[in-house]
């Protein structure tokens, strides 16, 4: 997997009103997604928790102050999305701060 830039991970995003899909090729290794997670913390200048594994899943907290936001990556159902988490942070919330100044779709 390329390093992707930050154009191409907005471009990616589509807001469906309660998460955020990024539509993207799924990572084809754990290292890969680990990278691809580490790409996405970056964009959204947020610290990252430690990766949680499951059999067909990977899940890690994204923060930035009081925005808390779960990356999820399910090779299942062969989805990578942005979940809003915690009081702070609803879908309009994680959406401008992943397209700033826009207001949410």
């Amino acid at each position: 997997m390329q390093q992707l830039t930050n154009e191409q991970l907005h471009d990616a995003c589509t807001n469906t009103g309660s998460t955020i899909t990024l539509n993207l090729p799924l990572p084809d290794t754990p290292a890969k997604a680990t990278r691809l997670a580490n790409q996405i913390a970056h964009w959204l200048n947020a610290d990252a928790s430690e990766i949680d594994w499951g059999a067909d899943r990977m899940q890690v907290l994204l923060r930035q102050h009081d925005k808390r936001v779960l990356l999820c990556i399910e090779w299942l159902c062969d989805a990578i999305w942005l979940e809003p988490v915690g009081g702070y942070c609803d879908i309009s919330v994680l959406w401008q701060w992943i397209t700033p100044g826009s207001t949410a779709q």
